[in-house]
């Protein structure tokens, strides 16, 4: 006998009566086979009927492959029964390959990957301090305040564990300086994101948005460079799951609070070559992203979260060049170009700790690594328009074996 089972909730130990015969029942069947994954069926023959009991054969985790596909799927072979529908849907899949996607699927993988891609953004906010400050004069005593706008876009690929990422914002920072004696400049700015993130593999994705307060300050020793700045940043991440796999389909949402702490500095030293404005630099930063405990709303696939704190420090080594300033019309266009290398030395791995609602099982889950060297690369020119006013459009990006990011922005100075 060929069982093939049709839309429905199959269980262990369940008994199905499938014939019945007022006189009576002669003869056997020669077996019985099924197309469930964890199911086979097995046959008990009575005077007037035969039943057929579906008794489990495999356990979750033995089919599982990658480390996230095994932790969801212990988790939920331990909750068993009280797993609800979603615990019945994976019992109910026909192959191996459909119960895998159903553990990723119910891994909360995005939860993890989230807190590599705060620091991301944290990134892209240091990039525009540390371009104010290399656009000033130190000796400048007077005030200036400026503003950026940038947007910023890039993607991670998976590691055949966790799935490959994407990842997009939008950003303005807002700030004023002045002189500090006679060799510094200092100020504070601040500004607003709201970027997303993507796990398209885990049907998962994520709307980050928050703001941020900092500090900073620039001085000049003969053609010694400093730069110092720090900030703060208090937001939010809203995200989104939708758990499908074959018979079953449920949305899991979530909002959590999310925190990012960073310093950085910066040292270079100018020089003029054949015309050309030479700075070779060296910078490192440290960064602390947060995320606070959640819990999900969305039926029996929904995730608890615990807090999770990631921190990383990175070095930045190149040069910039910059060509003399070319008049025209009243205005003057100084290009710029910068390149250099960056290593990242945090080792904490993109982890989450999660427990499924219905049953409390708890499981940790990874998300996509970050590479820990890449390439930095950033072009382009400030307009200057008199004495007091100026404009900056530039291009940055990173590019690693798994990762690429870009960003573009435009700044806009006043000196008072």
């Amino acid at each position: 006998m060929a069982v093939q089972a049709a839309a429905g909730g199959y269980a262990p130990s369940t008994s199905y009566t499938i014939l019945t015969a007022a006189g009576g029942v002669t003869g056997q069947f020669a077996g019985a086979t099924s197309n469930l994954v964890f199911l086979a069926p097995s046959l008990d023959y009575a005077a007037t009927s035969v039943t057929l009991t579906l008794k489990q054969i495999k356990t979750f985790p033995s089919i599982a492959r990658t480390p996230n596909q095994l932790a969801s799927a212990t988790a939920l072979q331990a909750g068993g029964t009280g797993g609800g529908t979603l615990f019945a849907g994976i019992f109910n899949t026909t192959s191996d390959d459909e119960a895998r996607t159903a553990f990723d699927m119910a891994s909360g993988e995005v939860h993890a990957t989230l807190l590599p891609s705060q620091m991301e953004a944290a990134s892209a906010t240091r990039r525009m301090v540390l371009d104010r400050m290399r656009a000033a004069a130190a000796a400048n005593a007077g005030w200036s305040v400026w503003g950026t706008i940038a947007g910023n876009w890039g993607n991670m690929d998976g590691d055949g564990n966790a799935a490959g990422a994407r990842r997009s914002d939008i950003s303005l920072t807002a700030g004023a300086d002045t002189g500090l004696g006679d060799n510094w400049r200092g100020g504070f700015e601040g500004g607003y994101s709201s970027g997303k993130l993507r796990v398209d593999a885990r049907n998962s994705a994520a709307t980050l948005q928050g703001g941020h307060v900092g500090a900073y300050a620039f001085g000049q020793y003969g053609a010694v460079k400093l730069r110092l700045g720090g900030s703060y940043g208090l937001g939010t991440a809203d995200t989104q799951r939708a758990v499908t796999f074959a018979g079953f389909s449920e949305l899991a949402t979530a909002r959590q609070d999310a925190d990012t702490l960073q310093v950085f500095g910066e040292a270079g030293y100018a020089f003029s070559f054949d015309g050309y404005g030479i700075e070779p630099f060296a910078g490192l930063s440290w960064t602390q992203a947060k995320a606070a405990a959640f819990r999900e709303s969305g039926g029996s696939a929904a995730l608890a979260g615990t807090a999770r704190t990631l921190s990383d420090g990175t070095m930045t080594l190149g040069a910039q060049v910059s060509a003399t300033p070319f008049a025209f019309a009243g205005a003057s266009l100084a290009p710029t170009l910068r390149a250099g290398w960056r290593h990242d030395f945090g080792n904490n791995p993109a982890s989450r700790g999660l427990s499924f609602l219905g049953t409390g099982q708890a499981f940790t889950v990874l998300g996509a690594p970050p590479d820990a060297d890449r390439a930095v690369v950033d072009a382009g020119g400030t307009l200057s328009l008199g004495d007091s006013v100026s404009l900056f459009l530039g291009y940055a990006g990173t590019l690693s074996s798994r990762a690429s990011d870009n960003g573009v922005r435009i700044r806009g100075e006043v000196r008072l």
